[in-house]
């Protein structure tokens, strides 16, 4: 008799360490499902926010500056310019001219480009460089420390030089090749 109730204590010391252990388990597995679930639905908010920024972006631009309007994109690995330049309805020469790419790179490997949106020739052949413009920048002092007609700069920033430029802007200089 001793035997069975010194095993069935072993078994039920066992038992409550084992239904110890599960709720420790259990507890730590809900407040990561808990953690994932928020983070999950911050990724969404912020993927939802972007679209709309973007489109409201898009939106403002095209009805503020119509002409040549460039855009920063930024590539996925392997990505085909080819198709990427057909999507913004530009050459992929064009592409590689405006971002200094050589004629043999014709995949992207996750790097930030600028795309010309629209443009089918680009005279005078030029490379962009993404500028943010800071406190006390206009057109004109850029165009003149790049070195650059203010016209070719006002073409190519259409909705800034309508507008003007604000610190925190983003300005398309366009350098010519020689």
């Amino acid at each position: 008799m001793y035997r069975l109730y010194y095993r069935l204590r072993i078994l039920l010391t066992i038992a409550v360490a084992l239904g110890i252990a599960a709720a420790i388990f259990y507890y730590i597995s809900y407040r990561d499902y808990e953690s994932n679930v928020e983070h999950y639905h911050l990724q969404i908010t912020a993927a939802v926010a972007t679209a709309v920024q973007s489109a409201v972006f898009d939106v403002t631009r095209t009805a503020e500056a119509p002409g040549n309007v460039f855009r920063i994109v930024r590539l996925g690995q392997n990505e085909d310019l080819e198709a990427l330049a057909a999507q913004h309805g530009t050459t992929l020469e064009i592409l590689q001219v405006v971002n200094s790419l050589g004629a043999d790179v014709v995949t992207g490997n996750g790097e930030t480009i600028v795309v010309p949106v629209g443009l089918q020739e680009l005279e005078p052949l030029r490379t962009i460089v993404v500028y943010t413009a800071e406190q006390g920048d206009t057109l004109e002092s850029l165009a003149d420390r790049n070195r650059v007609p203010l016209e070719q700069l006002q073409a190519d920033n259409p909705m800034l030089a309508q507008r003007g430029l604000r610190p925190g802007d983003t300005v398309f200089i366009g350098l010519q090749i020689l």
